[in-house]
């Protein structure tokens, strides 16, 4: 719990730190693709850059299955706050700090007198670290890594190093 506590004490005070930085001019600020990763989920991205350097990034991915023998629902969604340190022509030196969600529900129905089979799990994120977001033309990739809170469907929370990428649009 502790740890918890620290790590927000640190993320609110990097957030609410005051910056008057601007973005570069020729720098797009909408940016749609797709992104995975442990803090900020996976499925399709979308991250918007406002001008005094800070951002947003939300991903989302829902699955459904349903054959005759089997049922699949699976949901992964995040959402993360960006922070741009320093930028150059084609690299900028990023922050970010997210929570994320998992969900799956996979149930096999009974076949043969075997009993049906039900799998659920539940995970939820919370974590920052640095990254690269690199761009060229109108394309923009990025790679992060930092640490992440892992909690499980039973509330047992976890430490684990995070790791995002994604690759975007931007206009």
């Amino acid at each position: 719990m502790s740890r918890c506590l620290v790590f927000l004490l640190l993320l609110t005070s990097v957030l609410t730190a005051a910056d008057t930085t601007k973005v570069a001019p020729n720098f797009y600020p909408n940016n749609v693709g797709a992104g995975a990763g442990v803090v900020t989920g996976l499925g399709i991205s979308y991250r918007h850059w406002f001008r005094n350097t800070w951002g947003m990034q939300i991903n989302v991915a829902p699955f459904l299955r349903n054959d005759k023998d089997q049922k699949t629902q699976m949901l992964s969604a995040g959402l993360a706050a960006l922070k741009i340190f320093k930028q150059s022509r084609f690299v900028n030196l990023i922050g970010y700090a997210g929570v994320s969600g998992f969900y799956l529900f996979d149930s096999t129905a009974a076949v043969d007198g075997e009993p049906a089979v039900i799998t659920r799990d539940e995970h939820f994120y919370v974590g920052c670290g640095p990254g690269l977001d690199i761009h060229f033309w109108r394309l923009s990739f990025n790679i992060m890594t930092g640490l992440a809170f892992t909690f499980t469907d039973q509330w047992e929370p976890g430490l684990t190093v995070s790791g995002e990428t994604a690759l975007y649009f931007t206009f």
